[in-house]
């Protein structure tokens, strides 16, 4: 709403007056376009300069939600790099861990784990 009030005051300062009302907001007031005051104004000019601030505000609105995706997308490209120059996916023998399940067992059945007494 900022970006399209922002828009309507440089290019119809006129109908700005009219149609621009405060508002408060967490972090602040700000001003905005009313929709009833925009939907009574018969104004030729005045309906142009309205859909362009809207037009405007509402690709302002569309950049500022693609940060975040796009920050994300970079940020996954990096650990897509970083595993690449790490090798890549490397396959991991696991018969170590099957030796070291005989290994506990063994040592189950003589006592030594589990506090069993001899």
């Amino acid at each position: 709403e900022r970006t399209a009030s922002a828009e309507l005051k440089a290019n119809a300062p006129a109908v700005a007056e009219v149609v621009l009302i405060e508002k408060d907001y967490l972090l602040g007031a700000y001003k905005a376009i009313d929709p009833d005051k925009a939907a009574g104004m018969t104004d030729e000019d005045g309906q142009a300069a309205l859909a362009a601030a809207n037009k405007a505000g509402q690709f302002d609105a569309l950049a500022k939600m693609a940060l975040f995706p796009t920050f994300m997308l970079i940020c996954y490209v990096i650990l897509f790099l970083y595993f690449q120059s790490r090798g890549g996916y490397k396959a991991v023998d696991i018969g170590g861990v099957e030796r070291a399940v005989e290994g506990a067992d063994e040592a189950i059945a003589d006592g030594s784990i589990g506090g069993a007494e001899a």
